[in-house]
């Protein structure tokens, strides 16, 4: 499938357009780039394919600002054009913001473009990741010598198979702060009782002229030691009860009370019966009428089930495939080029008829009206 050159560019006017910190549109920001690309560098190798693949890509996700970057020193010296900002990739229906960086080289298509991971403050990249490494270099299958194929493959195939790559394990986490260890207390060295008893300092081993502590005072020569007075076992026990009382209160459980006594007539045990089929009956009334309780979806949640999985965007057209997926009619027809299988299954389809899902359609006009609404009375 070929893309129209007038239709890519009427999409890509129409389209949104972001804005540098000058105000300069992307469409002027890229020409800008372009320019200084064929400056910079002898030859293109094909600028009109150059310049189609990157508006392909620029139209399908439309945070990507174009610049240009010089690589290299003398005689190693190039210049690429670089694609930089935030897409939206899905991982489990949850959607997440993914800054990448793309470069294409003026020998474009024969040369194959790079990718990278942008790595920030709070996002880190999992070590031994099978597709990105701890650096944000993408090694995707598809980017190889042998799978790129000049005539077919693409910026914006490529940008696919990073989504699928990300859908099927994230290489982004929010990166993990170390946990300092807890703080040891020092020990606690006694006071030997040697030293005590002999009047001298536990660490200077020194002789003191002060008495020692807790030392205790020489009886009389003539004085007879009085029996110690020891209480009855009555005044003990009341003693240890009004010690410990308060502290076994707070650890003994809060008392139970006693159940209720067994029916004993024919009467009683009828009228439990029935009590108890009452309540029984009220808790399932209660709880259908729970179920029946239905919380309107929210906003979020509606824009991810319009969601395309391959590109993170709300779908404009969306069809059907083999697959029974839903998918947004340009990125499948882009993957449908180099592929006959399922983006989400892996699975080999058995056709690439694309059908047309009017009720989703229909779905989605109604959510960007809603949406609109909202936004207008903000």
């Amino acid at each position: 499938h070929e893309h129209n050159m007038a239709g890519i560019l009427k999409l890509f006017k129409s389209s949104e357009q972001r804005t540098d910190n000058n105000g300069v549109g992307r469409e002027a920001m890229f020409e800008n780039a372009l320019t200084h690309l064929k400056n910079a560098n002898k030859k293109l190798y094909d600028s009109r394919r150059l310049r189609k693949d990157c508006i392909e890509v620029m139209q399908a996700y439309q945070f990507l600002i174009p610049t240009t970057e010089t690589l290299g020193q003398g005689k190693g010296k190039e210049t690429l054009l670089k694609l930089e900002g935030k897409v939206r990739m899905s991982y489990k229906g949850a959607q997440h913001w993914v800054p990448v960086t793309i470069l294409v080289g003026s020998q474009y298509p024969l040369q194959v473009p790079k990718c990278e991971i942008r790595i920030t403050q709070d996002l880190e990249i999992p070590p031994d990741h099978p597709r990105v490494d701890v650096s944000g270099n993408v090694y995707l299958t598809y980017l190889t010598n042998e799978s790129w194929n000049h005539k077919k493959s693409s910026v914006l195939g490529m940008m696919i198979e990073l989504g699928i790559a990300f859908n099927v394990e994230p290489f982004l986490r929010q990166r993990q702060q170390p946990v300092s260890p807890m703080p040891v207390p020092p020990a606690v060295v006694p006071y030997p009782l040697e030293h005590v008893a002999q009047g001298t300092s536990s660490f200077s081993h020194q002789p003191s002229n002060r008495p020692p502590p807790f030392a205790p005072e020489a009886p009389e020569a003539d004085a007879v030691p009085s029996a110690p007075v020891v209480p009855s076992a009555p005044v003990l026990a009341e003693q240890m009860v009004m010690l410990f009382d308060p502290i076994l209160r707070h650890f003994q459980p809060a008392s139970t009370p006693a159940p209720p006594p067994a029916p004993t007539t024919n009467q009683e045990r009828t009228h439990l019966h029935s009590r108890m089929s009452t309540e029984e009956r009220s808790d399932e009334e209660r709880k259908e009428e729970s179920t029946q309780e239905h919380t309107p979806p929210s906003m979020d949640q509606l824009e991810q089930t319009f969601t395309c999985p391959i590109s993170g965007e709300v779908m404009k057209d969306p069809v059907f495939t083999a697959d029974g997926h839903t998918y947004e009619r340009e990125c499948i027809e882009a993957w449908l080029i180099d592929h006959n299988t399922s983006p989400m299954t892996r699975e080999v389809l058995a056709h690439k008829n694309l059908v047309q899902n009017w009720q989703l359609r229909s779905q989605i006009g109604d959510f960007n009206e809603m949406r609109a609404r909202t936004a207008a009375r903000v």
